[in-house]
């Protein structure tokens, strides 16, 4: 090749997004946090008790490249993401800089859980694997083929579960990835498992829960409910709030075995309810209407219709909720459901925004991630 236009071509490589960074090492102290699971705890408010400005703008934007249908995390000034086209990194929550990227064989629908100085991901291909990485440089600490996997896992003290797409729920040892067991569920399972008591509690993928026993996988119980889930559940104490397709939302009590209530809000449920320390849930539509189940109730009520869709933005945070639609408008209520303020920032707000250090980080689907403060 001539010299000269070699030159020119390492040049514009050089210049592309992301070309120009070397990976460099995060040099924080996580201590003890842990992010074990969908949005941080099994109520899906991790974030109940993080601030958010009042008069956001945006400071900074990165592109990741695209796909980001799952929540960051940010701890520390450290920012976690995983998307679908084959990337997990970190990156610096307070400029936007990359530390490091990884970029596996295959596609991340489900995001990441942390604790301490690892973090845990699986990818979604026919041939998927969960791997455990070090937080500082994201080297792998272990790869294990576990089949495809589009919800994040669940850790539990030194195990770690996974829901396959192939119907079955695995778990492993979180430190070395050595499996455990593995079991087929009946009709398949249809998302992350829960803990409850001393079991593990699986909602399958027609209309029945089921209960295993976390050390041997032995299936030890289940319970009917009225038809299928449409989205991952909230657990408080013994109440399992579970969203079933068509509009549905049903209460399962899991000390009981039996369903405490069910109840209907007209449109699909595609994104996790959240259940504040007090008992009150929140539900957010497809339709973009969010209700809200008051502790002890059996009956949603509407709180607010923010009109336009929605899929899976509901985040928990102090004084509110923080609601993303598809057409990319951010919306933050407070828990009555009264709007504070509305920010437009194009794109498709798919996955619950994350917030941290009174700022908020939004991903969208086409790739970019946003910080507001």
């Amino acid at each position: 090749m001539n010299p000269r236009l070699a030159g020119v071509l390492l040049a514009i490589v050089l210049l592309l997004p992301g070309c120009s960074r070397r990976n460099r090492a995060v040099e924080v102290d996580p201590g003890a946090f842990s992010w074990t699971t969908v949005q941080g705890d099994l109520r899906r408010a991790g974030t109940e008790h993080e601030a958010v400005p009042g008069n956001p703008s945006v400071a900074w934007t990165v592109d990741i490249g695209r796909g980001l249908k799952s929540q960051p995390v940010v701890r520390q000034g450290v920012l976690l993401v995983a998307a679908s086209n084959r990337l997990v990194a970190a990156y610096s929550a307070h400029t936007g800089d990359r530390f490091w990227e990884q970029r596996p064989n295959a596609s991340i629908s489900g995001g990441v859980v942390w604790r301490s100085d690892t973090l845990w991901v699986a990818t979604e291909t026919l041939a998927g694997r969960a791997m455990a990485l070090e937080l500082t440089k994201g080297d792998d600490f272990w790869e294990r083929d576990v089949g495809p996997a589009s919800h994040p896992p669940l850790l539990v003290g030194s195990r770690l579960y996974l829901a396959t797409d192939d119907g079955s729920l695995s778990a492993l040892d979180a430190a070395t990835g050595e499996p455990a067991w593995r079991t087929r569920l009946p009709g398949g399972v249809g998302g992350t498992p829960v803990p409850h008591g001393r079991s593990i509690v699986a909602v399958g993928a027609r209309d029945t829960i089921y209960v295993l026993d976390p050390e041997e996988g032995d299936i030890t119980g289940r319970m009917a409910i009225p038809r299928a889930a449409s989205a991952l559940p909230a657990l408080r104490g013994d109440l399992l709030l579970l969203p079933l397709r068509g509009g549905g939302l049903a209460a399962v009590d899991l000390a009981l075995g039996e369903v405490r209530w069910s109840a209907e809000v007209g449109t699909d449920i595609l994104a996790t309810p959240v259940i504040a320390e007090d008992g009150t849930a929140y539900v957010l539509t497809t339709s973009a209407e969010v209700w809200r189940v008051a502790p002890e109730a059996r009956e949603p009520v509407r709180i607010a219709e923010l009109g336009g869709a929605s899929r899976g933005s509901l985040t928990l945070v102090d004084g509110g909720l923080l609601v993303g639609r598809l057409d990319g408008a951010l919306f933050f209520l407070d828990r009555s459901g009264r709007e504070l303020w509305r920010r437009d920032l194009g794109g498709s707000i798919f996955a619950p925004v994350a917030v941290a250090e009174q700022a908020i980080f939004v991903p969208l689907l086409d790739g970019r991630l946003s910080k507001l403060e």
